[in-house]
C-alpha cells in the first residue's frame, strides 16, 4: 500500500501529466532543462511504483505507458497502454494513447483502429483534435 506522501505525489504527477496533454514542458526557454529531466525521471519512477501497486487500475497503466511513449520508449509503453484500453474500453484517451504508440512503432493498421475507436467515442476528451490529426496522417 502506498503511503500518503507517495499517493499525493503520484496524484500530482498524474494531474500535471494529463493537464499537459502528456507533453513535457519546454523548460529550455527558462533555463531549467536539467530540472525538467530530473522531474521527468521522478514522474517515471512514481508512475512505475504506482502501476506496480495497482496493476489493475487502467489510469495507472495509461499514465506509465504514456510516459514511456513520451520518452520514445514506445515498445515498453505498449503493454501498459493495451492493458488500460482493455480494462476501460469506453475511455477514448486510452485508445488515443495506444493509437499514438502503435503509430510510432510503425503499426499503422493498429494505430488506425485505436484512433478510430477514440474518435468514435461520444465522451469528450481534450486530445480529440490531436487524435483526428493523427488519424488523418495515417
Amino acid at each position: 500500500m502506498m503511503d500518503g506522501l507517495l499517493a499525493q505525489r503520484l496524484k500530482t504527477v498524474v494531474v500535471v501529466h494529463r493537464a499537459r496533454g502528456g507533453q513535457p514542458r519546454d523548460h529550455q526557454r527558462d533555463g531549467h532543462r536539467e530540472h525538467h529531466h530530473q522531474r521527468a525521471d521522478e514522474q517515471h519512477t512514481l508512475a512505475r511504483i504506482a502501476q506496480a501497486s495497482a496493476p489493475a487500475r487502467p489510469e495507472m497503466n495509461d499514465t506509465l505507458g504514456w510516459i514511456y511513449v513520451q520518452r520514445h520508449e514506445h515498445e515498453q509503453g505498449l503493454p501498459f497502454l493495451s492493458a488500460a484500453a482493455r480494462r476501460a474500453p469506453g475511455n477514448p484517451i486510452y485508445h488515443y494513447h495506444l493509437g499514438v504508440a502503435y503509430r510510432q512503432t510503425g503499426d499503422r493498421a493498429r494505430a488506425r483502429e485505436e484512433l478510430q475507436r477514440a474518435m468514435a467515442s461520444k465522451q469528450p476528451f481534450h486530445d480529440r483534435e490531436r487524435a483526428a490529426q493523427a488519424l488523418a496522417g495515417l
